[in-house]
């Protein structure tokens, strides 16, 4: 065999490694996508405990998750609506989503099913409170309305914090802790 021929079946093991490496990637994605798409079809525009304009604010409850995700488009909607929640609350500052779903924060777009994966695995149900971050508004502006929340403090997206009815800011895991599932398996707990 000729040195030629050796590198050549050298460099097709190593594409055939990144090939599957690849294919795992978008199995997993496809995987999450569906289920996200799965649970978007069973919107509820309107709860007894979360009323409102359903433009304002979307309730998604599947009976076979134990999650309840609210979703705040607009950080002045915030407080109101997290006065309106109660038990086990988590609160996720994500990236505005694209039109095709994804957000504009790709570390947002990771950290979302390791969070959804850590509620689910939680003995009761729990409430996700997802509060849209649009780029242009928090993008270099320190006066951000969740920069500046005194329970907020968002520092940086994604921020999944544990929220209490009261007190100091809550525990939170920022950035790339957020999609780390050991981190996010501690805080839920």
């Amino acid at each position: 065999m000729t040195a030629i021929q050796m590198k050549c079946r050298h460099r097709s093991r190593q594409l055939a490694g990144q090939f599957k490496q690849m294919a795992a990637i978008i199995s997993r994605c496809v995987h999450w996508n569906t289920l996200l798409l799965s649970r978007s079809t069973s919107f509820i525009h309107s709860r007894k405990h979360l009323s409102g304009s359903p433009t304002r604010r979307n309730v998604m409850a599947d009976a076979a998750s134990k999650i309840t995700k609210v979703v705040v488009n607009k950080p002045a909607e915030f407080d109101e609506t997290i006065k309106e929640l109660s038990g086990d609350v988590f609160v996720l500052m994500y990236g505005e989503r694209k039109e095709n779903g994804d957000s504009w924060c790709p570390d947002c777009t990771a950290a979302l099913p390791v969070i959804v994966s850590a509620l689910e695995a939680r003995a009761g149900p729990s409430t996700l409170v997802e509060c849209t971050v649009a780029r242009e508004e928090y993008k270099g502006k320190p006066e951000y309305a969740y920069r500046t929340h005194e329970r907020v403090a968002l520092k940086a997206i994604p921020q999944l914090i544990k929220w209490s009815a009261e007190g100091s800011a809550p525990p939170s895991l920022v950035e790339e802790d957020a999609g780390n599932a050991e981190k996010v398996a501690q805080l839920v707990q």
